[in-house]
């Protein structure tokens, strides 16, 4: 290693240098101790991509305090044991990973805990990538020259435990207190491929195509198991960009391991994917600190990284929502994984009915709101996506459990609007039959959740500031489509789309109890709402008279 001199401060920036100091004199830099390439076994190529020379390959010790504590129990955490057999893996690959730390490190050097028998964890990110590099490098190799007799098992129980170190190293490593994440952002580019490449050795495995019939091997140590822990990687590497990562460094994070198993066949590895791409469009709208426990409170740099966030959320925005609007095009192609379109289209409307509530802007609600309407309006949806269509077109307008908060004061205004024009849609048509008896049972069920949730959205409780005598315009245009909307669902009841509890015939009374009391406060409020309650009142107790007829 090189010598580092340090220039004297000269007295014209003796002062600069000093300020913030407790004595007058400035202090000496803290000593930085080079990381080299840290790997458990041949330097892999592709690693020295990222590498760069020892002189710059340098942390400091810039972590406060409490970062160290916080990763030093998280060292704690991945060395225990317990009567489950992969954590003892996982406590093996620990401490040989903290092991080769110490040993790729100078004599007398520290870790950035202070002392020599730690490790950092920058150094604990890229020993770890370097061993998983140098693993799938080594299983490819093999498969290509015919010597892997194996059925990828062995691939999988070395991967598994380094995965999982990985991923719960890396936002410590990329933390604002650890020197801004220069080392993840200079290895993020290797650490995308490398995840990527898992991806694909997973898929080829004997019992990994997804096709197959049994979905492949899904137990602790096959294709599916390797195929989630390279999931939950993923995640935290685009949660854990540093800003010197690049422009599209989520993105392709995102696009190479996590969207293309949105569609997989396994059920087991698509609900990870969903899981994990859930936690990226959750992000925007979830506390900045919870992902960078320890680091100092930085405004400015949690205004940056909830800006990516963002980024990184519209990259799977925009990938469902381009297999919506190929299903409202009539495209039955499917995807370049070869999955059928059909599929894609079920598998993201599943999805988008978990993560539409979660998102932190409600035009993105409205958004793929409309695009529901034209898939159902263009007549081109399957028969077994019906229902999932019209559960996806209540995510987007009932908000009830969600308690995300977006859709107040103009986006609950904005959201009303769409909620009148998404009414209008229901009433006009009618939940599509056909496909058998459960199919018309939970699309004729979500058509009518859907009317009360369109009709509840537009007659919400009244604000602070509105004005009592005067309604809205969207509450106005429930009350007069109330009756109509009674109707709807009461033909739904009488279609026998669903005798279960929680069928139209809920929905209905839920419609009533939802608009019962907003008529009544415009009864005694007089003005322009007491004249729509008198015109909508008798119609709706007319509708609720045919009730009687209905079994």
């Amino acid at each position: 290693s090189r010598k580092r001199h340090v220039r004297k401060p000269t007295r014209k920036n003796e002062k600069t240098m000093a300020r913030g100091r407790s004595g007058s004199a400035p202090a000496d830099p803290p000593p930085l101790a080079p990381l080299g390439s840290l790997t458990l076994g041949p330097p892999p190529s592709s690693f020295a991509s990222f590498a760069p020379s020892p002189p710059d390959l340098a942390v400091p010790a810039l972590r406060p305090p409490a970062a160290a504590d916080a990763f030093g129990r998280l060292l704690e955490d991945l060395a225990s044991t317990s009567s489950d057999p992969r954590s003892a893996r996982r406590a093996a690959c620990c401490a040989a990973l903290v092991e080769a730390c110490r040993e790729r490190r100078p004599s007398g050097g520290a870790g950035g805990h202070g002392d020599e028998d730690g490790a950092s964890p920058s150094e604990v990110f890229v020993a770890s990538l370097a061993a998983l590099t140098s693993l799938a490098e080594r299983h490819e190799s093999a498969r290509a020259s015919g010597d892997a007799d194996d059925d990828g098992t062995a691939l999988a129980e070395a991967a598994l435990p380094l995965l999982e170190v990985l991923r719960r190293v890396l936002p410590h490593a990329a933390g604002g207190g650890n020197n801004s994440g220069a080392i993840v952002a200079r290895a993020h580019g290797s650490a995308v491929r490398t995840l990527r490449m898992l991806a694909a050795l997973a898929r080829t495995m004997p019992g990994g195509d997804p096709s197959g019939k049994n979905g492949g091997r899904g137990g602790e140590a096959g294709p599916g198991a390797l195929l989630r822990a390279v999931l939950s990687a993923s995640s935290s590497l685009v949660l854990s960009a540093p800003e010197g990562a690049g422009g599209d460094a989520a993105g392709s994070a995102l696009r190479s391991s996590v969207l293309p198993l949105l569609h997989d066949a396994r059920p087991k590895v698509r609900r990870a994917a969903a899981a994990a791409a859930l936690e990226v469009v959750s992000a925007p709208s979830a506390p900045v600190e919870c992902y960078n426990a320890g680091d100092d409170v930085d405004p400015e740099r949690y205004a940056r990284l909830g800006r990516r966030r963002r980024d990184a959320a519209d990259v799977v925005w925009e990938h469902c929502h381009g297999v919506l609007s190929g299903g409202a095009a009539g495209g039955r192609s499917g995807g370049k994984d070869g999955t059928d379109g059909g599929r894609r289209l079920v598998h993201v409307l599943r999805f988008l009915s978990s993560a539409l509530p979660r998102a932190d802007d409600v035009r993105i609600r409205v958004k793929f709101g409309e695009a529901c309407v034209s898939l159902m309006g263009a007549g081109t949806v399957p028969a077994d996506a019906a229902g999932e269509c019209l559960a996806c077109l209540l995510s987007c307008v009932d908000d009830s459990e969600s308690g995300s908060g977006t859709t107040g004061g103009q986006g609950g205004e904005e959201l009303s609007r769409f909620a009148a024009r998404a009414l209008a849609f229901l009433l006009q048509n009618r939940p599509p039959s056909g496909g058998g008896g459960g199919t018309v049972d939970r699309a004729g069920t979500a058509h009518a959740r859907c009317v009360a949730a369109c009709v509840g959205r537009m007659m919400a409780p009244p604000s602070a500031g509105e004005d009592p005598v005067k309604p809205p315009p969207a509450a106005v245009l429930a009350a007069k489509l109330l009756p109509d909307s009674l109707r709807s669902v009461l033909r739904l009841c009488g279609d026998g789309a669903g005798d279960e509890d929680g069928g139209p015939a809920s929905e209905f009374n839920r419609l009533a109890s939802l608009s019962a009391p907003r008529l009544a406060s415009w009864l005694v409020s007089g003005g322009d709402g007491r004249r729509i309650a008198l015109e909508a009142l008798p119609r709706c107790v007319s509708a609720a008279e045919e009730c009687l007829s209905v079994r």
